[in-house]
């Protein structure tokens, strides 16, 4: 198996070395380096074009005319990959000597898998460890066991991080067009976990940093008891608009459902297309109770009517999300 990394980068230049340094310390070196810069204005491409020079590997070094944009970008890269398998590439993280090879091993163990991830250490600038993704997106391993539970998981969100990734050059040939709303790793897990199996590392594989222009992942320790309880509060000033957009972005997945031949299908069109539709209707249900447009006892029933469902359980992270529902649904501040 021949496999290409596909790196993108935009204004890397203060992280980016130590990233080159650890593509090129692997155990199980990449058969090629596809980068493409998308219009960097600081010293980025000058560090990539001495990269190139330098390397004893194939690296093909692309710069963009215009600008694109992170979907477009990452498109246009894998698009360029030569190889069988593609291995998602940030330009702040680090990878462990092992990644390409442990992935390798395991998409390699079952020829049904298309897509393989791992867990991640989360460490701030100075990479000074602050917990792991898994932990801090609530993820266990193995907890993508079949078709159904990992899409109904992909669903609520994404736990399958882009650069822990190793995705089947055959799968991004067949991939629909990544909608501008979507984040891509999230769209390809979505996509991947209707035709393919995806399979998960119990390892943390990468080293992924946070900065100030990037600030999702785990808390420090010293921060986590207190974040929790911070997040809640900040919930309750949540944006009906926020929920709208979630159950527009759900749209867009019955379509990818419809779009997909029957037989290419791993779980049931219809049970597909039924779990599209509850999230939906969350979704929407939730916009209501936060825009303060119906009557409270409406707004009440509809907090009813997801806890009836079940949905508060299946589609959130937590019981606070019905006590925030309930409080929102009581109280709105016009």
């Amino acid at each position: 198996m021949e496999v290409s990394v596909a790196l993108c980068t935009y204004n890397g230049e203060k992280y980016l070395s130590e990233l080159l340094d650890s593509l090129v310390s692997q155990s199980r070196p990449p058969n090629e380096i596809v980068i493409c810069d998308d219009c960097s204005s600081d010293s980025t491409l000058q560090i990539l074009k001495e990269f190139k020079s330098e390397c004893e590997l194939d690296v093909r070094l692309v710069s963009n005319s215009n600008r694109l944009g992170v979907n477009k970008n990452f498109i246009k890269c894998v698009n360029l990959c030569m190889g069988d398998a593609i291995a998602i590439c940030d330009q702040d993280d680090i990878w462990d000597e092992n990644k390409i090879e442990r992935e390798v091993n395991m998409m390699q163990k079952d020829s049904s898998t298309q897509v393989v991830f791992h867990n991640s250490t989360i460490a701030d600038e100075n990479l000074e460890p602050m917990g792991n993704l898994w932990e801090a997106v609530g993820y266990s391993h193995g907890e993508l066991k079949d078709s159904r539970s990992t899409f109904q998981r992909l669903l609520i969100e994404n736990v399958v991080q882009g650069s822990t990734m190793l995705i089947d050059s055959t799968l991004i040939e067949d991939l629909p067009l990544i909608p501008e709303e979507w984040n891509y790793d999230h769209f390809i897990a979505l996509y991947a976990s209707l035709v393919t199996n995806i399979c998960d590392i119990d390892e943390e594989l990468l080293i992924y940093r946070q900065h100030e222009n990037q600030k999702i992942g785990a808390p420090s320790a010293e921060s986590r008891c207190i974040i929790p309880i911070m997040s809640f509060f900040d919930s309750l000033r949540g944006e009906p608009e926020d929920y709208r957009r979630q159950a527009n972005m759900m749209k867009t997945i019955t379509t990818l459902i419809e779009s997909v031949e029957e037989d290419r299908l791993n779980i049931s069109r219809k049970k597909a297309l039924s779990s599209v539709h509850s999230v939906k209707s969350f979704r929407e249900r939730q916009a209501k109770i936060f825009d303060g447009s119906e009557h409270i006892k409406d707004r009440m029933y509809l907090v009813y009517k997801n806890y009836n469902e079940d949905m508060y359980r299946k589609y959130s992270q937590s019981n606070a999300v019905v006590v925030r529902d309930i409080i929102r649904s009581v109280y709105h501040k016009h």
